[in-house]
């Protein structure tokens, strides 16, 4: 019996979301329902998918071999959807665009700009993460392109050009800081306060653990981790840190 696009959205929301009721909720379908689209779809595939646990479901060795090819079935059906869709008239193409959010600058944005006055019809959606989540994404075929630092080595996914950009990483604190007056500030001073910090795998706390191995220092503790540092602020200037 031919697979159905319904079974594959099912595998694939199981697997992203690794739980029966949280998938069910996300299709917006009975956890029975959803139970009988996966059933059907390992009988179809002779091939049981998932292993089940007490805390949800993973991927079983089939499940894994199957997903990347899920992925493109689907990708498949909604390109063909939005392509249907333009030759009516009445959609757009869309380009799901992945990036760090240092990226977010005015230059970018009139990059951005400047593509959509030459491609009006195309849809431009933006997802800011940060590296490792941009990398995960692009395997699972939720972003189109990245806009970000080295990635891991994989097959699957293809650099098509470097941009020659260069950020700058600061380590910043309020006003009235205790360390605010001193005349020369060292890494081993700082360690003794709280810090707010990256978030794991990111460019910046990859940089600043280097930092900190250099100078033989253990890589602090973190109060807070946010993937940029605008929400963070508030926190600095309330003595937070």
């Amino acid at each position: 019996m031919p697979m159905k696009f319904k079974q594959i959205q099912a595998f694939i929301t199981v697997a992203r979301e690794g739980n029966m009721t949280l998938a069910a909720e996300k299709m917006g379908i009975t956890q029975s329902g959803l139970s009988r689209l996966l059933l059907s779809l390992e009988a179809d595939l002779s091939a049981s998918l998932f292993e089940r646990h007490k805390h949800g479901m993973a991927l079983s060795e089939y499940g894994s071999a199957f997903l990347p090819y899920a992925l493109t079935m689907l990708n498949t059906e909604q390109k063909a959807r939005e392509e249907i869709e333009l030759i009516r008239g009445a959609g757009k193409g869309i380009l799901r665009i992945g990036c760090v959010s240092s990226l977010l600058t005015s230059h970018f944005i009139d990059k951005l700009a400047a593509f959509h006055q030459r491609h009006p019809q195309i849809h431009l959606r933006i997802v800011d993460r940060i590296d490792s989540e941009l990398y995960k994404l692009l395997l699972m075929h939720d972003i189109d392109i990245a806009l970000c630092g080295p990635l891991p080595h994989d097959e699957k996914i293809v650099v098509r050009g470097k941009i020659n950009w260069q950020d700058r990483i600061c380590i910043v604190a309020r006003q009235h800081h205790p360390l605010h007056q001193a005349a020369d500030v060292t890494l081993e001073a700082m360690l003794d306060y709280p810090w707010i910090m990256p978030p794991p795998s990111s460019t910046p706390m990859n940089i600043l653990a280097d930092i900190f191995r250099a100078g033989s220092c253990p890589v602090r503790n973190r109060l807070l981790s946010a993937p940029h540092p605008r929400p963070l602020r508030p926190f600095c200037a309330r003595a937070i840190c």
